[in-house]
């Protein structure tokens, strides 16, 4: 079966999942066959408070696939969105570029399912970054000690701030905020 067919089903199987059993008002999409361009805009990645972490951030997380670090990097994209078949048709998305490096002794990675992110406006974004190649959370697992690196899409909606809460169900917690200004 080829990788991005798995994926696709993989993706829309936990959807229907988390859809059945979640009354948190989500909305997930799958960006599936979605074109790009790319534009360059200047970013602000200063911290808005001294406790929280920001774009350059460097941290370890205990998620549902294991202890790893996780490092935010500086260097925004943006795209825009053309896929006449999504729902975000001709939106403009920015990518922060990541590298996961898994600290745990069994194979693990970043489970998509184990962080939200929330926009400018304070509200649950949809995903939009699910068919790039290079889109981090998507990559697979990692055996003890690897690392990789990609980028996490993030539908703009607006200059702000913006926020990416990683939480599991054992109590790990973490909070990346950082301000988007277009």
């Amino acid at each position: 079966m080829n990788k991005n067919l798995l994926i696709v089903v993989t993706f829309l199987g936990l959807l229907i999942l988390t859809a059945c059993g979640s009354e948190s008002g989500t909305n997930g999409t799958n960006e599936s066959q979605s074109e790009t361009q790319e534009t360059s805009v200047e970013t602000s990645t200063e911290e808005t408070k001294d406790e929280k972490l920001g774009l350059g951030s460097t941290f370890e997380f205990d998620g549902s696939s294991g202890l790893i670090e996780i490092h935010f990097g500086t260097d925004i994209t943006w795209k825009t969105i053309d896929n006449e078949y999504s729902d975000n048709n001709g939106a403009t998305i920015f990518g922060i570029p990541m590298t996961v490096t898994n600290k745990s002794d069994e194979t693990g990675g970043l489970n998509p399912f184990d962080f939200t992110v929330f926009g400018s406006k304070g509200t649950t974004l949809d995903s939009v970054g699910s068919e790039f190649d290079d889109n981090i959370t998507w990559m697979g697992d990692l055996r003890p000690g690897a690392s990789q690196s990609g980028v996490l899409y993030i539908l703009y909606d607006g200059d702000g701030e913006y926020a990416i809460e990683f939480g599991t169900f054992s109590g790990s917690k973490q909070e990346v905020v950082f301000n988007i200004t277009k």
